[in-house]
């Protein structure tokens, strides 16, 4: 595999004066783009990108047994952004703020933030490399979606045990 760097055009000066004016102290996204510097163009460069950032599972196999799959310790600018901007993503009402809550009350607060910087850092990768914008589908979709899965799940385990499932109308009233 190789993987051959691609230089990033340059900021253009206006662009870099206002950046520096509307944020004198810096920004997530000019401390992601200062770090990476130079992009890879490669298609397997999409997982070790994460990899790169310390935002995966390093999965430590021996004789078979996974001995340790957490992610690996790593001084990072760019993937302490994507945590802080996991975060911010946290408190707004799109598809990415209900996966990072919803992993929240599943495996708490510090690896949902990981998982979800993951996700982030997998998202701005492929947007970036493609050169595409990002439509969030909202919370809406990715609860309906989430249900669905629920559902389906449901059904085949109900299935596996030899029972069937039958959807009864939510307005039945209990006497």
């Amino acid at each position: 595999m190789s993987m051959k760097p691609q230089n990033i055009p340059p900021v253009p000066d206006f662009t870099a004066a206002v950046a520096r004016a509307a944020f004198p102290k810096g920004n997530i996204y000019l401390q992601i783009r200062d770090t990476l510097g130079s992009i890879y163009i490669e298609e397997d460069f999409t997982d070790l990108f994460s990899v790169w950032l310390g935002l995966c599972p390093a999965s430590c196999i021996t004789g078979g047994k996974v001995k340790n799959s957490r992610t690996r310790r790593v001084i990072n600018r760019a993937a302490n952004a994507f945590r802080l901007a996991t975060v911010a993503a946290g408190k707004t009402r799109s598809a990415l703020g209900a996966f990072y809550r919803r992993l929240r009350t599943r495996l708490g607060t510090p690896k949902a933030i990981t998982a979800t910087a993951h996700k982030l850092a997998r998202l701005f990768y492929r947007l970036w490399r493609n050169g595409g914008t990002y439509d969030d589908p909202g919370i809406n979709y990715y609860e309906q979606r989430y249900q669905e899965q629920i559902l389906k799940r449901l059904q085949e385990k109900a299935q596996t045990l030899g029972f069937e499932l039958v959807a009864t109308s939510s307005t039945q009233i209990f006497s």
